[in-house]
């Protein structure tokens, strides 16, 4: 039997030897940074730049929630139409345009902050 530190050693070599899984590791990366940036940022943007109440909070949390369901429901339908990697691919895009578009929309915000609600878009 082997020990823990013995299969977590076999395990990291194991993804990092597999094409596949290195693909899929570089994909979770972006996903978690995306996440990331809703969960804890959120609530920086919102009450602390924009100077917003626990309202705005729980409307912004709310419009990404329907976003993640919406994704959520679709994915399959997607997956079947243009395959997993391509599925992936596409995702990966699109969190990194989102990042992108919050980056813009809060230096806009910083100009104007009577467009925080252009942050929802993001």
């Amino acid at each position: 039997m082997l020990s823990f530190w013995q299969r977590t050693t076999e395990g990291v070599r194991v993804l990092a030897r597999t094409g596949s899984l290195r693909f899929l590791r570089l994909i979770d990366i972006v996903v978690a940074t995306g996440s990331a940036l809703i969960l804890v940022n959120s609530v920086v943007y919102i009450k602390s730049f924009l100077a917003l109440d626990d309202g705005a909070l729980a409307i912004a949390y709310a419009a990404y929630g329907v976003g993640s369901s919406i994704v959520a429901f679709d994915t399959a339908q997607i997956v079947d139409a243009v395959g997993v990697t391509r599925t992936m691919l596409g995702g990966a895009v699109l969190v990194l345009v989102g990042l992108a578009s919050g980056l813009v929309f809060t230096i806009v915000a910083a100009i104007a902050t009577t467009l925080w609600w252009l942050l929802l878009a993001v």
